[in-house]
């Protein structure tokens, strides 16, 4: 842009802000702007000061369109950096300890809660929210083997919530395992979290429906425990 195109520019912003201006104001503006040193500074001076105004506005309107648009892109970064969780697909083997909390009430058999034991695993399956599960409870009588499906829900890196069903096969019915005396469809619900490289530690809760003789209640168990992942 040179000089005269520059002028030309200036002049056009001035009668843009001087529309309500008295003519005679107007050309000691236009004076001023073409070069010439016979202009009222004080018709000058509140000429520029509205045109100064009328530049803010124009900034603080474009500023109101354009800071949503940045602060759509800040949410959208944010999201990026934080993922949704990754949970975790370890498969491992582990033990730990097993107790009952309720009983059968039966005068034939014995059903009382047992404090035991477990060993338990878990395959996830790839590609799917679904792992093959196998827990081992003994304590009392016999034991109890429960095969199992679970659907996994990560809840944090590392970390699973899980919902689990199988069926219990007692090793020998009416003899008590802490999951009841007789063979059941079993269901559970679980969390497990890998803390290092190679251990898991987890923990679930069992029920196992009509499991005991000579009653139609349900029983229930404790886990917890810590387990060596092997993938």
């Amino acid at each position: 842009m040179n000089i005269t195109h520059a002028k030309r520019y200036f002049r056009n912003v001035a009668m843009k802000g001087m529309r309500n201006t008295p003519k005679a104001n107007r050309h000691s503006v236009l004076a001023f702007v073409n070069g010439s040193h016979h202009c009222d500074i004080n018709i000058l001076y509140p000429m520029v000061l509205r045109i100064m105004k009328r530049l803010f506005s124009s900034v603080f309107a474009l500023s109101a369109v354009v800071a949503p648009v940045f602060l759509f892109a800040g949410n959208a970064s944010a999201q990026t950096i934080n993922p949704k969780p990754t949970g975790t697909n370890a498969a491992y083997l582990g033990a730990g300890i097993s107790a009952g909390v309720t009983n059968g009430g039966s005068l034939n058999y014995n059903d009382d809660a047992q404090f035991g034991g477990n060993v338990q695993g878990r395959y996830a399956i790839p590609r799917t929210p679904i792992s093959a599960r196998g827990a081992l409870l003994f304590g009392g009588d016999t034991v109890s083997v429960i095969p199992s499906l679970s659907y996994d829900i990560p809840v944090s890196n590392n970390t699973n919530l899980y919902l689990g069903a199988g069926y219990s096969f007692v090793g020998k019915e009416g003899k008590s395992t802490p999951l009841g005396n007789k063979d059941a469809v079993v269901l559970s619900t679980g969390v497990e979290s890998q803390v290092t490289n190679r251990v898991v530690l987890y923990g679930d809760v069992k029920v196992g429906l009509d499991a005991y003789k000579d009653s139609s209640a349900a029983a229930s168990s404790i886990q917890a425990g810590a387990a060596y992942r092997f993938n």
